[in-house]
Formats: structure tokens, sequence, C-alpha cells
């Protein structure tokens, strides 16, 4: 797809990716904010376990900015990797009780004739 096409149909693709949004955090009680609160409350116990407790050296960085900018690339990958996993496996599941059904009608209509 050409850059320019992905500009024609921008407004599209961020509708689709606010629908995607609405839905996925419509059935969580806090929302969006979760999304905020997930990696910032992870941080936080980052930094008292390895910042205060485990003097762990960032360089001069403060460690709550350290940890964060750690986490978040690593809870993007580790989202992406189980639904990754999760679309095989129903993909799987798709294709093997589909594959069955199909063999089942096969069976029924190519019985030779007695």
């Amino acid at each position: 797809m050409r850059l320019n096409e992905l500009w024609a149909f921008r407004e599209l693709l961020l509708f689709l990716v606010w629908r995607d949004v609405k839905v996925r955090y419509k059935q969580t009680v806090l929302g969006m904010a979760w999304a905020v609160l997930q990696p910032v409350m992870t941080m936080v116990v980052f930094s008292v376990f390895f910042g205060k407790l485990g003097h762990i050296g960032t360089g001069g960085v403060p460690y709550p900015v350290f940890a964060y900018c750690a986490l978040l690339p690593w809870q993007l990958f580790a989202y992406a990797l189980s639904e990754a996993s999760n679309s095989v496996v129903s993909r799987a599941f798709k294709w093997a009780t589909c594959g069955a059904s199909v063999s089942a009608i096969d069976e029924q209509t190519v019985q030779p004739a007695v």
C-alpha cells in the first residue's frame, strides 16, 4: 500500500482504531484510564523494589523515569505476543472445527449408491 493511499484513507483508519479502543475498554470499570494506570502502577512497584530496596544504578536518571521507559515497550511487546498467540490458536480451532464439519458433510454426500 502506498503512503498516499494510506493518507487518503486516514479517517477510516482513525475510525477503526477508535472503535477498537472503545470496544476494548468499554467492559472495564476504569475504562481507558486502565491503559495509563497499569504501567504507572507497575513503575511504582519497580521503583520501590528495585530503586529503593535494590539500589539499582541508573546513571543519574531518576529510577521511576528509567523504569517507565523500559516498561512501556516491554508491555507493548508482551501484549502483542499474547494477542498474536491467541489469534493463531483461535484460527487453528476454527480451522479444525470447520474442517471436521466439512469432512462430515463429504462423508454424507459421497456415499456410494446401494
